[in-house]
């Protein structure tokens, strides 16, 4: 992979071809569907987290639930 990066005009060529991969519809709607998947757990973990933050800290500062 180095050797190619290395190379000029492999490296154009390589990124020409990925760039327009990445330009189809059906590449498109597969990448939004991961980022909301991706956001829907990011939300969901930081929602957890909060959740327990809230639970230990009613246990230590209130001295119990």
């Amino acid at each position: 992979m180095l050797a190619m990066r290395a190379d000029k005009k492999k490296n154009a060529e390589m990124v020409y071809l990925q760039t327009l991969a990445q330009r189809t519809p059906e590449y498109r709607e597969r990448a939004r569907i991961r980022s909301t998947e991706v956001w829907a757990k990011s939300k969901q973990m930081t929602a957890a987290a909060r959740s327990l933050k809230d639970h230990l800290e009613r246990r230590v500062f209130e001295g119990g639930e």
